[in-house]
């Protein structure tokens, strides 16, 4: 399964999850949580340990709306 499935299939449960983890990073692989953590980069090393660097797992935090990104021209 590709990085862009397990992000498909996140956005189209964000409101589930959020209630679930609310402002936890997920450890997304097989369209199921393998986790949850306190901080991005705990999520990613436990992604690394348990699947391989090149697995196709994503990390995101769990939040109601996806975070919005503005940067200046």
């Amino acid at each position: 399964m590709s990085v862009s499935d397990e992000a498909s299939w996140f956005n189209s449960n964000r409101a589930f999850i959020a209630t679930q983890y609310s402002g936890k990073w997920v450890l997304v692989k097989d369209k199921k949580i393998q986790g949850s953590y306190p901080d991005y980069a705990s999520a990613f090393q436990a992604g690394v340990q348990m699947f391989g660097a090149n697995s196709g797992f994503l990390v995101e935090q769990a939040l109601a709306q996806a975070p919005v990104h503005q940067v200046r021209a």
